[in-house]
């Protein structure tokens, strides 16, 4: 007897996860031609300054132009990062089909090198690669901004 009702209960479910399948934000023909995942990418320079705090944040922020650095550069508690944000924007040669990114990698004692670069739902990411060496014992961080650029196609 109690069969019927799991029975009917199986049938329900089956029903509802196949309906719900068949919902989603595409429409026929709208394929996400982003790539999704890590994305090539070169990372132009390493900003590192001492004691000007900030917050690590991997989702990487457009420079399109100066003001945009100034927008990204607000969060510093000293002006020598956005100077020196600013005067590497305003050299920085971007090719047309490429596009300018930044991103607080890193605050403390070790000043990364290397970076990844991904390309999410949400946007680019740019996360710094964990030094393996013995980390240094400092006085004060150091808050370290990873400038790459990127093919505009997979930034959309």
């Amino acid at each position: 007897m109690l069969t019927t009702p799991r029975r009917a209960l199986g049938v329900f479910a089956l029903l509802g996860s196949l309906v719900l399948a068949g919902c989603g934000d595409e429409t026929p023909g709208e394929a996400d031609d982003e790539p999704r995942g890590p994305i090539d990418f070169e990372l132009v320079e390493m900003v590192t300054e001492t004691a000007v705090g900030g917050m690590i944040s991997p989702g990487a922020v457009p420079l399109a132009d100066v003001s945009a650095v100034q927008q990204f550069s607000g969060q510093f508690e000293k002006d020598r990062m956005q100077t020196r944000l600013v005067q590497l924007v305003d050299e920085l040669v971007v090719p047309d089909d490429q596009a300018a990114y930044a991103a607080v990698v890193a605050i403390g004692c070790d000043a990364p090198t290397e970076v990844t670069v991904t390309s999410t739902d949400t946007g680019i990411l740019i996360e710094a690669v964990k030094p393996t060496t013995k980390p240094v014992q400092c006085l004060a961080p150091m808050t370290s901004v990873a400038v790459v650029l990127v093919d505009e196609s997979v930034v959309g």
